[in-house]
This record gives structure tokens, C-alpha cells and sequence, in this order.
């Protein structure tokens, strides 16, 4: 048996919990059990069901205890949890009100506004408002794998882990650093363990990096001690080869269109947000998404304009394809022509307001995705591990069943 398959993370192609950028930095003091609950929440797919704002979370997913073992001292827990959740607030301001739900004064929210705690269970109750942020792909996210995070010990861990996760794949190597003021920052550890550098490895850095150890973002790290009197003054997190494989998975085109993106001069980034936003179908404008038709369509437009303009005699001249094509794309400069372009069968959308009525609980589907997802992931691991190992076996080491022209992950 190959070991190099055994301890093999899951590739973040296939996380699931998806964490919007806006609000990675306000979530830096939940402990373990809220940090966990946080994330059941964001591991569930919002966008398969838009107007639907109670969702019920197994008290055991939390707790990583059976239901037999809930004692008195957990009931307590449950409250604390939920109290806790309860007076966290964020605060949207002005402008992201105005661009992102056409409002025009800044809101404070509550985003889990009510819980109730019953039958082993939570039941927790979004606010609009969030929710809305959950369905905005568009807004930017990173993504996190459910797995991993239920089974952190360490709250700091969870700071960390979306701390790497964030900037992983924009990464030109395989190392990030930081200041060690600014790490201790991120990690919740701000004026804690002054000169006591030693403490703070033993309680913190090193837990947490037996933790990350078999994962996607597993690391050894390298202090700097160049601070006055031999202090150290930074640190350095070397990642392996899984650094690496991410971007070869970011650079393995899933649409066509990429190519030619890229071709055009657009950053990788960039086209890897427009990836997910065609898979998510995020709206650009009310009553528009971003699918294929769209970005092809964008493309050929642009073109179309540049040669016009670069036969005119006039200034208005293009001087940056790439950020012209770019801008056209983001902004929804020529939606309304390509919408009258559409094949007709692909011009509904259906427009649900997320401030409807919820519609009933029930159980979330089956993790699925198409085999394709699955034959890049492998073909992109193969390469970059240099390990000769069929697609089945690869599947069945992850926790997945190849079903036809689908793969489903294994409960």
C-alpha cells in the first residue's frame, strides 16, 4: 500500500464551508465550540435553498459528544454557546449597504437572532441580512473543509487555519511570514506572553501545528530572533507540497474560457473568482447571473469594440485589454445586449427575496459534484506527488463513491 495516499489531505476544490472575505476578520474571538457552530452554518449550501433562514444543527457535531453522554454540565454549555453567539454583532456600513442590498444606511445585525436549543438539537435562526451575505458569491470567499475544523481542540486553530486559507493560493511559493506581533494579532494573542516567547510556542504555535499536521495547510516554522537582545521578531510558516499542488489545481482551466482570460492578460485571481461565480450562479445584476454564455459573450463584445476602436482616428482608444475586458465583465457593461442575445430557455431567473417568509426545515442533500471536479483533482495530485495510483483508489482514500458521471462524498 502506498503511504504517501494515506496522508493525502482533501483538496480544496471539494471544501465545502465557504467563509465570505468580509467577515473572516470578525470572527477572531470565538472559542472552539462557536467556532464550530459558526462553521456548520457556513458549511451549508445557502444558495441551493435562497429564502430558507432556520436551519437545525446536532448539538453532537459541536460537542463531538453522543447524546448519551449530554450531562447537566453540557445543558449549561448550550447556553453559554448560544448566549455568547447572541451578542455578536456586525456592522455593514454605508456603501456596502448600498451596493449589495440597494440600501442607503448603515446596519448593526445580530446574525443568529434567535436559537433555541431542543431534542439534541439547535435551532438557529439567520438574519435576512446574513443570509443575504451567505448567497453573495460574488462578494469573494475562502473556502475551509468541514472535516478539518470539527475536529480542532485549539480555538486558535481556527484563526489560523482561515488566517493561512485566506492567502494560501495567492502565495508565490511555499512560505508566508509575518511579525511576530502581527501573528500574535491574528492568532487572539495580543500582548500575551511578552517575554515569554517559549510559553507561548508550548501553549500555542506548537498545538496548533499538531493539529494542521496531514492537512492541506500543515507547516514546519522557522523563527527570526534579529529583535533587540536575541527577541524574536518574526516567524515563518514553510508549507509542502500541498502548497504547491493548490496552485496547479488554480491553474488547471475548468472552463474554456479561462484560457482565453488568461491569454488576455487577466490576473489568475480574477478568473478564479469568475470560476466561482459561474459554478454558484451569483447574480451580477438583479435578474442577471454569471454563467458561460455570459463571459463568452463578454468576450466577443470586447473584441469586437477593440478593432472598431483601433481603426478609428479618435482618442478614445482601449490602452489595456486586459483591464477594459476586466471592468466590462464586473460591471455588467453589456448585459442588456447579451441578455436579448440569450437563448430563450436560459432568460428565466427566478428572483426570490431573501426577506420572504422561510420556507419549512428539512434535511440538507447529499454532497455531489460532477466526475470532472474529481478527474482534475486526481490528475493534478498524480502530477505534483508523482504517485502512480488509479482514479478509483484515489476516490475511495478520500471519501468518495464514483456513481456514473458523478461523485458523491461518503457520509
Amino acid at each position: 500500500m502506498d503511504n504517501s495516499l494515506q496522508i493525502t489531505p482533501k483538496a480544496p476544490i471539494h471544501y465545502t464551508v465557504f467563509q465570505p472575505n468580509v467577515l473572516i476578520g470578525a470572527n477572531n474571538d470565538l472559542d472552539v465550540s462557536e467556532a464550530r457552530l459558526y462553521s456548520e452554518i457556513l458549511n451549508i449550501n445557502h444558495r441551493e435553498e435562497p429564502t430558507r433562514l432556520n436551519y437545525t444543527i446536532p448539538y453532537s457535531s459541536i460537542t463531538q459528544l453522543s447524546e448519551s453522554d449530554v450531562t447537566k454540565k453540557a445543558a449549561q454549555e448550550v447556553v453559554r454557546i448560544t448566549q455568547s453567539l447572541q451578542k455578536r454583532t456586525f456592522f455593514l456600513n454605508k456603501e456596502f449597504m448600498q451596493k449589495n442590498f440597494g440600501e442607503k444606511h448603515p446596519v448593526s445585525i445580530n446574525p443568529f437572532p434567535t436559537i433555541r436549543y431542543e431534542a439534541g438539537s439547535f435551532d438557529i435562526t439567520l438574519n435576512p441580512y446574513f443570509k443575504g451575505i451567505l448567497l453573495r458569491m460574488d462578494l469573494g470567499f475562502t473556502r475551509g473543509d468541514i472535516e478539518v475544523i470539527r475536529g480542532f481542540k485549539h480555538e486558535a486553530s481556527h484563526r489560523l487555519y482561515w488566517l493561512i486559507r485566506s492567502v494560501q493560493w495567492k502565495v508565490k511559493g511555499t512560505s508566508l511570514s509575518f511579525e511576530i506581533e502581527e501573528f500574535k494579532a491574528a492568532l487572539g494573542c495580543s500582548g500575551l506572553y511578552e517575554n515569554r516567547f517559549d510559553n507561548f510556542k508550548k501553549v500555542i504555535i506548537n498545538p496548533i501545528q499538531q493539529e494542521f499536521r496531514k492537512k492541506w495547510v500543515e507547516f514546519e516554522y522557522t523563527l527570526d530572533k534579529g529583535g533587540k537582545g536575541g527577541k524574536v521578531k518574526g516567524i515563518t510558516l514553510e508549507f509542502k507540497s500541498d502548497f504547491e499542488l493548490e496552485k496547479v489545481l488554480k491553474l488547471g482551466y475548468k472552463y474554456k474560457w479561462e484560457e482565453s482570460l488568461t491569454n488576455y492578460g487577466l490576473h489568475e485571481r480574477d478568473i478564479i473568482q469568475f470560476r466561482h461565480s459561474v459554478t454558484y450562479k451569483a447574480e451580477i445584476k438583479p435578474g442577471h447571473v454569471w454563467d458561460t454564455f455570459y463571459i463568452q459573450s463578454c468576450i466577443q463584445i470586447a473584441l469586437k469594440l477593440l478593432k472598431e476602436r483601433e481603426k478609428a482616428k479618435g482618442k478614445n482608444k482601449i490602452l489595456s485589454f486586459g483591464n477594459y475586458l476586466y471592468t466590462g465583465i464586473t460591471e455588467g457593461w453589456w448585459i442588456e445586449e447579451i441578455a436579448a442575445k440569450r437563448p430563450v430557455e436560459n432568460t428565466a431567473v427566478n428572483q426570490i427575496s431573501i426577506f420572504e417568509q422561510p420556507i419549512e426545515a428539512r434535511p440538507l442533500k447529499r454532497i455531489s459534484f460532477p466526475l470532472s471536479d474529481l478527474e482534475e483533482i486526481y490528475t493534478a495530485w498524480k502530477t505534483s506527488m508523482k504517485v502512480n495510483v488509479t482514479l478509483e483508489s484515489f476516490a475511495k482514500q478520500h471519501g468518495y463513491t464514483i456513481v456514473g458521471n458523478m461523485v458523491e462524498k461518503n457520509d
